[in-house]
């Protein structure tokens, strides 16, 4: 493909060579002439920000999409959570017992970003605190979801 380019620009060389001289002689302004190469380059720069702007979007609207992903998450174990204490009277001490083996909420315990969610109980057992340390993983930032 390389030699093809290169054949390409050296006979378009030629004819630009030919095309300055005359316009030389004829006191012509000077055509804009463009390099094959350049031309399969422009293509590939144009296709590129054709493909880069879809994509952004994509990716902007998954990072929100995350944020509710999570929120319904915690909504099922808030719900798996009421069940607990109605059946038991208290709330568990540890977020994974509420899996019992189930295969569909192995995952239920991490959020979006793979982070494990922060569950703690009172002393009494009787209330709980539910949170997702979002995107950074981080406890007691403004991305966390209560």
């Amino acid at each position: 493909m390389n030699i093809y380019l290169f054949f390409l620009d050296f006979k378009f060389w030629k004819k630009k060579r030919a095309q300055r001289r005359y316009e030389k002689e004829n006191r012509l302004p000077k055509k804009r002439m463009i390099y094959p190469s350049d031309k399969i380059h422009l293509k590939v720069l144009v296709l590129f920000i054709i493909l880069i702007v879809p994509i952004s979007i994509i990716i902007s609207l998954l990072n929100i999409n995350d944020y509710d992903l999570t929120e319904k998450r915690i909504d099922k174990i808030q719900e798996l959570l009421t069940a607990e204490k109605k059946a038991f009277t208290i709330y568990p001490k540890e977020l994974k017992t509420i899996i019992r083996n189930h295969p569909f909420r192995k995952n239920l315990t991490k959020d979006q970003w793979n982070n494990l969610f922060y569950y703690s109980t009172s002393d009494d057992g009787l209330t709980y605190k539910l949170v997702s340390k979002g995107p950074d993983g981080i406890l007691n930032t403004k991305d966390d979801i209560k």
